[in-house]
């Protein structure tokens, strides 16, 4: 009986094992596809390549290193990041500031990109247990 139990543990083991292998490769192939010719440490993503296809035809500026997670709502994109959450913080800020109009609509802050025409209306850090996530929304 403790043979049994002992060879389910391993098999359980090596499974949740391999899964983490595939999710890291796919992890490291995103980012290299994201870095590919990028030398200024941003990519400009385009948000109508998003794998859900629900995305509006349009393009944000974002750090290199993100990686796409999921779009909800047509109109908020969330990306996620092995950086440090306050780096993340700082670098989307900065992103923000440099490529794109600062616009004050009452208390509320909008960042506009001309070339691109999108709107970003909000964006979030947030901590999460092994990635951080930055999450735009946009219009």
């Amino acid at each position: 009986m403790k043979k049994k139990f002992l060879v389910i543990i391993i098999l359980v083991l090596v499974v949740i094992i391999w899964i983490l292998l595939i999710k890291t490769i796919k992890i490291d192939n995103e980012i290299a596809r994201l870095k590919l010719h990028n030398t200024t440490g941003i990519f400009e993503y385009d948000l109508s390549n998003a794998p859900d296809k629900i995305s509006v035809n349009s393009k944000i500026i974002i750090p290199a290193d993100l990686v796409y997670v999921e779009t909800c709502c047509n109109y908020n994109t969330t990306f996620a990041s092995f950086k440090d959450i306050d780096t993340l913080k700082k670098e989307v800020e900065e992103i923000l500031n440099i490529y794109y109009k600062k616009i004050k609509d009452g208390d509320k802050t909008l960042y506009y990109d001309e070339e691109n025409d999108v709107t970003i209306t909000e964006y979030n850090v947030t901590k999460g247990s092994l990635v951080n996530y930055v999450s735009y929304t946009y219009q």
